[in-house]
């Protein structure tokens, strides 16, 4: 059965994907190590907590575009240009509206909510990475529409290069300081999303604007771009509680152990990716056939996933410095977590796009934000970033085990 999934158009889907992780994930590490070396504790914290933030707007707002535009256009024949035009216009929309609130109300959110004036002016800049960021992850998707995912990995994989070369510049000009390297994190996005349009505008202008394709695309949309809003808060919640809960220093320390998870979400999301287009198509025991196909990879990358945990106890310092000692524990907790979260990630995209239960992720995410804010409130202020990483863990570990029993319950009709 593994040996069949290696050989088949999902595994070299999947390669593509996860090589442009691994490319990826090689830079976002450099960064990292660039940043915990050059900067404080303090400092390193307030940057992961904005771009924390940056993410939970691109997210929240995405409304569940995405979803739909892969619903609705994958495998879709001639009327797929209509699609990709009327979900573009509305990202453009939602994405310019989105930027200029987080500018207008970048002090309010973080006095009331950071607590924090120091964030003000990195809030500010992050309007420029959620446009950015929005038109990018729209581009993606088209390409994984036509199951162009070379493509899509290049693009993805782009960013974090780009970033280290920019703070290096930063460095060699000694114009090293936290406001610049913000900037400059935000801003290489536009290279990219420059590139992500080669391929696609060119014939897109002559494509016309359908409002019932719009309507159609939103009717399927909004119960999962609902549940992705909240799926966004609690997936970014730890982070921005931490700060401010706990303080700059302790938000850097967990910073640290939180954006190395990032190479094990990339690799999540790049199987999600693959399977996704597939569950949606395929009926019957071709599909039971393929699920547990994927459930097999599935146990193999978590396998791997859990040997990060005795290593890095030794790791970490060693690289990052003895002041980051305090992120081993949480980057423990949080690597079961993740891997609580890949097992089930498929489950409950097949609830989704195969059972066709868009609503279930509502429930999930709403379900999941009351428990994680519990968790954090209780946690944070006696354990600190343990006491955040074991609240994700809670969380992802409540997710598996009921998308299991009502997976298991669909299947059963």
């Amino acid at each position: 059965m593994i040996k069949s999934f290696f050989y088949s158009a999902t595994s070299r889907d999947f390669t593509k994907l996860l090589s442009a992780s691994v490319f990826s994930t090689i830079f976002n590490f450099l960064l990292i190590v660039i940043l915990t070396r050059n900067m404080s504790t303090s400092e390193f914290g307030l940057i992961v907590t904005a771009l924390t933030f940056t993410q939970l707007l691109s997210d929240f707002f995405e409304l569940g575009l995405g979803s739909a535009l892969l619903n609705s256009a994958s495998g879709a024949g001639d009327v797929r240009a209509l699609y990709i035009k009327a979900s573009l216009m509305l990202r453009l929309a939602v994405s310019v509206v989105v930027a200029g609130l987080a500018v207008i109300l970048a002090g309010p959110i973080s006095r009331q909510f950071f607590h924090s004036m120091a964030i003000i002016p990195l809030i500010k800049i992050s309007a420029l990475g959620v446009l950015l960021g929005q038109i990018i992850a729209w581009s993606q998707t088209v390409y994984q529409t036509q199951m162009k995912f070379g493509k899509a990995a290049l693009i993805s994989s782009m960013s974090n290069p780009l970033r280290v070369l920019a703070i290096l510049v930063l460095m060699v000009m000694g114009k090293f300081s936290m406001a610049n390297i913000y900037w400059v994190l935000q801003l290489v996005l536009f290279l990219v999303m420059i590139f992500a349009f080669v391929g696609i505008c060119q014939n897109l202008f002559s494509v016309r604007f359908e409002k019932e394709k719009a309507f159609k695309m939103l009717k399927f949309a909004l119960p999962v771009g609902a549940a992705f809003a909240l799926a966004a808060l609690y997936t970014k919640l730890d982070q921005m509680m931490v700060l401010r809960l706990a303080g700059q220093d302790e938000a850097g320390i967990y910073g640290l152990a939180s954006r190395l998870m990032m190479p094990f979400i990339l690799v999540t999301s790049s199987l999600s990716l693959v399977l996704v287009p597939r569950f949606a198509s395929l009926r019957g025991s071709e599909f039971a056939a393929y699920f547990k196909k994927s459930l097999g990879l599935i146990g193999g990358i978590g396998t791997v996933m859990l040997l990060a945990i005795p290593l890095s106890p030794w790791l970490l310092p060693l690289i990052f410095g003895k002041v980051y000692v305090g992120a081993v524990v949480p980057f423990q907790v949080l690597t079961l977590g993740v891997v609580l979260f890949l097992i089930s990630s498929p489950i409950s995209s097949a609830i989704i796009y195969h059972f066709k239960k868009p609503a279930f992720s509502l429930y999930l995410s709403a379900g999941s934000l009351i428990l994680v804010w519990l968790l954090l409130n209780w946690l944070i202020p006696v354990y600190k970033g343990n006491g955040a990483a074991a609240a994700v863990v809670g969380v992802y570990l409540v997710q598996l085990l009921v998308s299991a029993f009502y997976f298991l319950k669909l299947s059963h009709r």
